[in-house]
């Protein structure tokens, strides 16, 4: 699909120079998990996972390897480390020491700027076209995420080498390559047919690109929680607007009201009931059906333990 080497030399700013501060949790947060039904619960997904051209929502099959950039070296290994173990906590599979890079978050002055520019040098590295790249930065967010899909038949898939990723590392001055490549995907034998199908979308690569600036005050794990959830899903624009209590909502601008201090019940048991289907060849209608059952059934097993 992809075969480029992107430079982006001094493109990222300068880190964060204070220290991220802690939020006050809020006495009046807005509950959304507590009793919905199986169809509020589909509904609220759709709110939040946008689906693929193929009529599907994609995930990685393959191990997710995260990077943290443009932050203090200790606190990028930190939030990798958090952003780790969210992602096992999901069932999805993590990349050994030292993987290649498959999950990319960044800081920088201006998000808006910097995409722009790096779509008008290299345009396939977005996977869209003009007019659905004008719509998606067409408005300026303190956040862009991003994936690059790629669809796979139901059996016997082929290595895939997508390139590399250059950069300039803004604490040691150093160039530093990071390979951007697929791994090899395990076979299935499905055949097709209406709610399920004889390919499969898969996530190869996740961009995260955060505004510095908008970061101060946030806590490392208000990022990781956030970037995890732009990282293993491809969220809609809007998804923050739609549910104060999830971490998607952490740059909301409301009167009288503090951003969540992690993800929410619901955040987690989505990932976790998304990542935990055995296949994912089945159309959109139907991951998300199973995705509100996995979470009824969660929450039918919390209240049991209570």
């Amino acid at each position: 699909m992809l075969s480029r080497s992107i430079t982006l030399l001094a493109a990222l700013p300068a880190i964060l120079a204070a220290p991220l501060s802690a939020q006050t949790p809020s006495g009046d947060e807005i509950v959304v998990t507590g009793e919905k039904k199986k169809k509020e619960i589909t509904q609220a997904l759709k709110r939040m996972i946008a689906r693929t051209d193929g009529g599907q929502l994609a995930r990685y099959e393959k191990r997710v390897c995260p990077r943290v950039i443009s932050l203090p070296n200790d606190w990028a290994q930190r939030m990798v480390r958090m952003i780790r173990a969210e992602i096992a906590a999901t069932n999805a599979r993590i990349g050994a020491k030292g993987c290649d890079v498959n999950a990319l978050v960044m800081f920088v002055d201006r998000p808006r700027d910097l995409l722009v520019g790096l779509n008008a040098r290299e345009p396939s590295f977005f996977g869209m076209n003009p007019r659905t790249f004008d719509i998606f930065t067409a408005v300026e967010r303190p956040a862009y995420s991003w994936q690059l899909v790629e669809t796979y038949g139901s059996r016997g898939q082929i290595l895939r080498q997508l390139g590399s990723l250059t950069y300039q590392d803004p604490t040691t001055g150093a160039i530093i390559t990071t390979p951007l490549q697929s791994g090899t995907k395990a076979a299935f034998d499905d055949t097709g047919s209406r709610l399920k199908s004889g390919a499969r979308d898969e996530i190869e690569l996740s961009f995260v690109v955060i505004d510095r600036d908008l970061s101060e005050g946030k806590t490392l794990r208000q990022l990781a929680d956030f970037a995890t959830l732009h990282l293993l899903l491809d969220v809609r624009p809007n998804a923050g607007t739609a549910d104060g209590d999830s971490i998607l909502s952490l740059f909301e601008k409301r009167t009288g009201w503090v951003p969540p201090r992690r993800m929410s019940r619901f955040d987690r048991a989505a990932l976790r009931g998304f990542y935990s289907q055995r296949y994912n060849n089945r159309s959109a209608t139907q991951q998300l059906e199973n995705i509100a059952a996995a979470i009824e059934r969660a929450r039918s097993e919390a209240n049991q333990e209570e």
